[in-house]
């Protein structure tokens, strides 16, 4: 072994400070037992994606609790920042 330990070569820093994109997705959701699904989508400002009070029949179950959810489309970043951007 040389006595470079600790360092690598040229090639391979390259291949390190390259970093690739990754797609991030980001879901908001409100969860709880009772809410004014209504009242929280006027105050966030945006409809849900999904939204359910508990009891409320879904695709494959019943829902346990009430929710509120929205899902932001993936974007290509290596970033969780840009997905929170949105909230600004």
């Amino acid at each position: 072994m040389s006595g470079d330990r600790g360092y690598v070569s040229g090639k391979k820093i390259d291949k390190l400070m390259k970093k690739e994109l990754t797609n991030i997705g980001l879901t908001f959701c409100v969860y709880g037992e009772y809410f004014d699904l209504e009242a929280l989508t006027r105050i966030i400002g945006f409809p849900p994606t999904m939204q359910a009070y508990k009891g409320d029949a879904l695709k494959r179950r019943v829902s346990e609790e009430t929710f509120w959810e929205y899902k932001f489309p993936p974007i290509e970043t290596l970033y969780i920042s840009d997905c929170l951007a949105v909230f600004e």
